[in-house]
């Protein structure tokens, strides 16, 4: 791991055409760098009723990235935090030169860290990766969990026809949606007959701890999110006249439409992946 005192940091925002005012943001932080595809380009730091600090991680690689991750100590535990611009809807990526925002609350700024930020990894939209690989692989594995979710719902959203919504049929959904899984198996045994290119239920089974989390994460999540949507079905009518007015029909439409195109990104995802293929 190559190690980036102040200096290094300076260089790093000197070249993308700043002045060397721009240090004086870094506020004593330094970096420790994995890759060389991010750098800390300024901290801010508000010592107001709630403090605060805000790292700006900057693209320096020249390439889309779709997740960044980076951890810090606090005291003697190790805090680590990443952000995932593949999970968003719609999908998208930090370009070159764009900055990632990073905002610590008032419960995590401590006067005994070290004040270094460790940057420990890159994935790119090419599907590439550069740095730890222990630290991008759970972001993977929550990637995964969201995948073989989505499939399952897309699946239950097409199978309802073009006929109106009915209380009944609400019901029906979030049976068939069920409640969360408590655990890994649980998660596992929902998804027993998702089918997926590019990945396998076998592999999370093999995967440590951590990655197994990661993955079950994923599926609460979105299965949290369809649970929401049928709170907000369950709130329109049934019918509705006007050519903006929402209907049920109309709504569950929008929701076929909105897990085609995250299945289609997810998909993209997968293909470009190297662990899971026909596992």
């Amino acid at each position: 791991m190559q190690k980036r005192g102040l200096s290094g940091a300076v260089a790093a925002v000197a070249l993308l055409g700043a002045s060397y005012a721009v240090a004086q943001d870094l506020h004593g932080w330094l970096s420790e760098a994995a890759t060389s595809a991010v750098a800390l380009s300024g901290v801010e730091e508000s010592m107001g009723a709630i403090p605060s600090i805000t790292f700006s991680i900057r693209n320096t690689s020249g390439r889309p990235i779709t997740a960044i991750a980076v951890s810090f100590r606090k005291g003697s535990d190790v805090v680590a935090d990443y952000v995932d611009y593949y999970l968003a809807y719609p999908p998208y990526v930090l370009p070159p030169g764009g900055v990632w925002s990073l905002k610590i609350g008032a419960s995590d700024t401590v006067v005994y860290w070290d004040r270094v930020l460790h940057i420990d990894g890159a994935m790119f939209a090419s599907g590439a990766q550069e740095g730890l690989p222990e630290r991008l692989a759970p972001i993977e594995f929550k990637r995964l969990g969201t995948a073989f979710e989505a499939a399952r719902l897309a699946a239950i959203w097409g199978s309802l026809g073009e006929a109106p919504v009915e209380e009944r049929a609400i019901d029906a959904l979030l049976g068939r949606i069920s409640g969360l899984p408590e655990n890994i198996g649980d998660a596992l045994g929902s998804l027993s007959e998702v089918r997926l290119a590019g990945a396998s239920l076998d592999e999370v089974r093999r995967a440590g701890p951590e990655q197994r989390h990661a993955f079950l994460d994923g599926v609460r999540n979105a299965r949290e999110d369809a649970q929401r949507s049928l709170l907000q079905l369950r709130g329109l009518p049934v019918s509705a006249e006007g050519p903006h007015a929402r209907s049920r029909s109309s709504f569950l439409q929008s929701l076929r439409e909105t897990y085609a195109a995250r299945l289609a990104a997810l998909a993209d995802f997968l293909a470009k992946r190297k662990g899971g293929q026909n596992q």
